[in-house]
């Protein structure tokens, strides 16, 4: 078959690229996650009604418009790396290279059926066995096993003409506790939803009367979250699992295609807001 004289030598060397970039990019966020001192401020306003909790980092700001580089290259080398696989299958059908219409050559990757057929044209020299294995991984919605995909493929665009919105932080864990306040008063607590800034509040402790006594204690835990789509988001996937698993599901693809045996792994928690799962491996 054609696919035993694929050769594998851009798809590795994509591959090898996108661990270079996860590795610099889990990396930077561990630094900042571990190292850096955090400290939580609580400040009140002028009549004593409102109470705000902020977080100081040692470092400044966080680096969100690096940490958005890195992971949009990641992303990209992980999407190349099935172009690149798709692309050695047109070579080997053709004996040819370039192939037969290079520039149209890629890994469709679509969430409907017509989506697919509409790019058929992408894949149109390969034999029907590969087109099979292709059409196999395409990420519709009842194939919740592929959904990766198509979140790598919607990252992959949306880097394109931006740096990816991601890595925002937010607490994962707080708890506080509040002492001094007026009996039988309202109390009203918000929290901010938005990234963490040095110096801005993330905690809000509101009362319907005056309240200088009031001691606002507690603790927070720090998660560098990935909002999952624009411009709204339906939930935030956990950065650190979201790099591994799109890493997991690139490996598992590409053995699909190859016609190896993809290696089963548990789900994921990749989100807070909503589960998704996914299969893959270990890494290659």
């Amino acid at each position: 078959m054609a696919e035993a004289q694929v050769s594998l030598d851009s798809v590795s060397a994509k591959l090898r690229r996108a661990d270079e970039h996860a590795k610099a990019l889990t990396g930077e966020l561990a630094s900042f996650v571990n190292l850096y001192s955090h400290a939580v401020e609580v400040d009140h306003n002028a009549d004593f009604t409102e109470y705000y909790a902020s977080i100081h980092f040692d470092g400044g700001d966080p680096d969100y418009v690096g940490w958005g580089l890195l992971l949009g290259d990641y992303v990209h080398c992980l999407r190349s790396a099935l172009d690149h696989l798709i692309y050695a299958f047109a070579v080997a059908e053709s004996n040819a290279e370039p192939p037969p219409d290079a520039n149209k050559v890629m890994m469709p990757l679509k969430t409907t059926e017509q989506g697919f057929r509409d790019a058929g044209y992408r894949i149109a020299g390969l034999n029907d066995v590969v087109r099979a294995r292709i059409e196999t991984l395409q990420p519709y919605p009842d194939r919740p096993d592929n959904a990766l995909l198509g979140v790598l493929d919607d990252m992959d665009i949306r880097d394109k003409h931006r740096i990816l919105p991601v890595l925002a932080f937010r607490p994962a864990e707080a708890a506080a506790q509040i002492s001094g306040g007026i009996p039988g008063q309202k109390t009203r607590i918000k929290a901010s939803g938005e990234p963490l800034k040095d110096g801005a509040p993330f905690l809000t402790v509101s009362f319907d009367r005056p309240s200088p006594d009031v001691q606002v204690d507690g603790n927070l835990a720090l998660s560098i979250l990935v909002p999952d789509a624009e411009p709204v988001s339906i939930g935030w996937y956990v950065a650190g699992e979201l790099v591994r698993a799109l890493r997991l599901d690139v490996r598992r693809a590409i053995q699909i295609l190859l016609g190896e045996q993809a290696e089963p792994r548990p789900p994921l928690k990749l989100m807070i807001g909503h589960q998704l799962s996914a299969s893959g491996g270990d890494e290659p």
